[in-house]
C-alpha cells in the first residue's frame, strides 16, 4: 500500500505538530521537571497508540447492517479482512516503515525533552542558589563596611576627618 503525496504531506504535517507540541513541554516553568517529562511521555505514548497501524485498521472496519445473516456476515468479514490484516511482520510495507520511523522519532524527542527539562531545572536551581548567596554576601559586606566606617569615625578625631574631606 503506497501512500500518495497528499496523504504523506498530511502525515508529515501532523507529526511535525506533534513534535512541536512535545517540545513545548519544556516551557512549563511552574512544574517540576519530573511532572513535565511524565506528561510529555504520556502524550507521546497516546500519539503512538492512536497512530499505530492496528488502531488505524480497527477504525476502518466496515459497518455491516444487522439484517444480514451471521453466515453471510462472517464470510464477508473473513474475505474482506484476509487481504488487509497483517499476517506477520512485513517490514517492507510503507506503513510499518513509517510507523517505525515515527516511534524512533517520538522516543528520541521524549529523551530530549527529559534531558532538557532536567538541565533547565538544574540551571534554575543553581541560579536561585547563586542569587541567594550573593544577596547574603552583599548584606554581610554592607555590614562590614558599616562597622569599618564606625571604627574609623571613633578612632580618627572629628577635626582630622573634616580636614581629610576637603
Amino acid at each position: 500500500m503506497e501512500l500518495d503525496q497528499d496523504e504523506r504531506g498530511e502525515r508529515d504535517f501532523f507529526l511535525q505538530l506533534v513534535y512541536v507540541g512535545l517540545l513545548h513541554f519544556c516551557n512549563f516553568s511552574a512544574l517540576n521537571y519530573f511532572v513535565k517529562s511524565i506528561v510529555a511521555s504520556v502524550c507521546g505514548i497516546i500519539v503512538l497508540i492512536l497512530y499505530s497501524p492496528l488502531t488505524c485498521l480497527m477504525g476502518s472496519k466496515p459497518n455491516l447492517s444487522s439484517n444480514l445473516s451471521s453466515s453471510i456476515q462472517s464470510n464477508v468479514n473473513s474475505s474482506y479482512w484476509e487481504k488487509d490484516l497483517p499476517v506477520g511482520h512485513d517490514d517492507s510495507s510503507p506503513t510499518n516503515i513509517l510507523f517505525g520511523e515515527t516511534i524512533l522519532s517520538i522516543l528520541m524527542l521524549l529523551g530530549l525533552v527529559w534531558m532538557l527539562n532536567r538541565e533547565f531545572e538544574k540551571a534554575y536551581r543553581v541560579t536561585f542558589h547563586c542569587s541567594r548567596l550573593s544577596t547574603k554576601d552583599r548584606r554581610q559586606i554592607l555590614n562590614l563596611k558599616n562597622q569599618a566606617d564606625w571604627l574609623l569615625h571613633n578612632i580618627i578625631p572629628k577635626h582630622v576627618h573634616e580636614s581629610l574631606k576637603r
